[in-house]
């Protein structure tokens, strides 16, 4: 790392290309054991995934565990990639001079997990098209070893393929509908059950070490007719389970199966 004096640096760093195959995939970044630097108050070393220069119409992000775009910090993560033909994707480490202390890399095919047979994947994992305007909305996750976490709703948010799990989450509307009109409840192993929770509080526990196992969100009665809630649930080991909606619990097909990951849509319906 060399600076000019002009709050410009000269970072080393590594790039690394990756095949992406149609479908859904989750590339699994490692841990960095390399030494940490500070520069203007960004902790290096640091790791981005993007889609290749020549790639970018064949392969997208769809979520981060990281929750900042292809960006990941030393401890890791998992980033949710889409390819809608086989494609590539960059990923380049910051801040490490020795090639040996680069981030492990693994790559899972989420269809294939999940049982699906491969031709089936797009229509396996991309959620099923809803006419009309779609609500923008924000999960909070608190997952284990990493702690609380924002995602943007639309894509997954979690670590499908990560196997960390999920042990509570909320829900916070950005428009058109206020948190207390959202309802969610988690499920936990043995059959225990959360009650409703709104107003973007935490359904679950804090560092207690206990696993969601299923969830289901509704709205409240008076917008029921007007919007529509969809979600998904990857599992560790029963993959993606659903999507279901409106209150209806989505549950992995093995009993006390973590939760890893959820995907939510709310949207609008045409004339309501």
């Amino acid at each position: 790392m060399i600076s000019d004096g002009k709050d410009r640096w000269q970072l080393a760093g590594y790039a690394r290309s990756i095949d992406v195959e149609a479908g859904l995939h989750a590339l699994i970044v490692g841990k960095t054991d390399a030494a940490h630097n500070d520069i203007a108050g960004v902790t290096l070393p640091l790791t981005q995934i993007t889609p290749r220069p020549d790639q970018r119409s064949a392969v997208t992000i769809v979520s981060n565990s990281g929750g900042d775009n292809g960006w990941l910090g030393a401890e890791g993560g998992t980033v949710i990639l889409r390819a809608a033909a086989k494609g590539a994707a960059w990923v380049t480490t910051y801040g490490i001079i020795d090639e040996a202390a680069l981030p492990a890399l693994k790559m899972l095919d989420l269809a294939r997990l999940s049982g699906v047979e491969p031709e089936a994947s797009a229509a396996a994992t991309a959620s099923p098209p809803l006419a009309g305007r779609e609500i923008t909305s924000e999960l909070i996750l608190h997952i284990e070893r990493q702690g609380d976490r924002r995602f943007s709703a639309g894509g997954w948010a979690g670590n499908p393929g990560g196997r960390l799990r999920i042990e509570g989450f909320a829900v916070r509307p950005l428009s058109a509908i206020a948190p207390g009109q959202i309802e969610y409840m988690g499920f936990g192993p043995g059959g225990r059950q959360t009650p409703w929770v709104t107003d973007a509080k935490l359904c679950g526990t804090r560092g207690r070490g206990f696993p969601l196992t299923g969830f289901a969100i509704r709205l409240a009665p008076a917008l029921r007719e007007q919007f529509e809630v969809m979600y998904e649930g990857y599992f560790f080991d029963s993959g993606i389970r659903g999507p279901v909606r409106n209150g209806d619990p989505c549950l992995p097909s093995i009993v006390d199966d973590p939760l890893g990951a959820i995907r939510l849509r709310v949207i609008e319906r045409l004339g309501a």
